[in-house]
């Protein structure tokens, strides 16, 4: 039944006018979601309890700062899957001026790739005049100015194949990271945070938020303590999981979470990702580039450098 969806807010009404409601029309109702891009303050903030990560330990971890016309900045995550593109979520990107791409960093102020760009390509069923509204397809492409040199800290990261577009990760163990609040309407840090999260069952993801939640949707909670999860300032950001030959893999782009109406991030609700693996036609359309290896099975040489470069061994 509807009401048993945990229900959540839209992150530009809570951030900006610090309200726990939004009146939708037709199918959307009051308070669906909470997209999970963050208005910056001192700092941007991050995930909720997870921990410090490492230098290198997430190459592929982009921070976006994002302006708009009145000048405001707001805060996402991002991840590179290419010298020359970040992907990220579009509610991040949607009405904005500007975008600030920063990667191979741990701390915000410390990367080692910094460069502004104006150029980035939502997904075409994405509404970009509406980003508040509740959307499926919540992906956006972003083109760096120049080419990202790749070193230990920096490095793509392998997007989930075509293949996997719609497999079911139910009880496995993923990996969120980011510059997210650390609770919520918690406090900040410039620290990249990381947290185990556990894959729930497409049914169960379709339950909780109805109309949200398609094909390309993929839902997570808490790994063993129930407070782990994304927050405000992840948006964009990485889901990941461990490929059959060890390598991380991107299965999820931070996409939204639960209000603090409901119970906020802390809560122990799933949160919501999109799957990458849906959409590699568009890539190739947007890019030029062939990004689905589903046929391209890593030889042991490159599977045991990736490893190494990860940080996986």
């Amino acid at each position: 039944m509807a009401m048993s969806v945990p229900l959540v807010i839209t992150a530009r009404q809570y951030l900006l006018l610090k309200v726990l409601a939004h009146t939708f029309t037709g199918r959307h109702w009051r308070g669906l979601r909470e997209n999970v891009r963050d208005i910056l303050e001192t700092h941007p903030g991050r995930i909720v309890s997870g921990w410090d990560a490492s230098p290198g330990q997430f190459p592929y971890q982009a921070s976006l700062r994002i302006r708009n016309s009145a000048g405001l900045l707001f805060g996402c995550g991002g991840s590179v899957i290419h010298q020359d593109w970040v992907i990220t979520a579009a509610h991040c990107t949607a009405n904005f001026v500007q975008v600030t791409v920063r990667a191979g960093l741990t701390q915000v102020h410390a990367a080692e790739y910094v460069a502004d760009t104006w150029v980035w390509y939502n997904h075409f069923s994405f509404d970009s005049t509406t980003p508040t509204l509740v959307q499926p397809n919540d992906v956006s492409l972003v083109r760096v100015p120049y080419p990202m040199t790749f070193t230990v800290n920096l490095m793509s990261i392998q997007l989930q194949t075509s293949n996997d577009a719609y497999r079911d990760y139910s009880n496995e163990q993923l990996m969120a990271s980011g510059w997210g609040r650390t609770w919520t309407n918690g406090p900040t840090s410039d620290r990249l945070q990381w947290t185990y999260l556990r894959g729930l069952p497409d049914s169960e993801c379709r339950r909780r938020f109805l109309t949200v939640a398609n094909s390309a949707t993929i839902c997570a909670r808490f790994w063993n303590i129930t407070s782990q999860s994304v927050c405000q300032g992840d948006s964009g950001g990485p889901l990941v999981h461990k490929n059959r030959w060890g390598v991380p893999t991107l299965i999820g782009i931070t996409s939204f979470v639960a209000s603090a109406r409901h119970g906020g991030c802390h809560s122990g609700l799933p949160a919501g990702f999109i799957r990458p693996g849906s959409f590699h036609a568009w890539y190739q359309q947007v890019t030029g580039l062939n990004l689905d290896f589903s046929r391209n099975a890593p030889t042991p040489n490159l599977i045991e450098r990736l490893k190494t470069a990860h940080n996986l061994l």
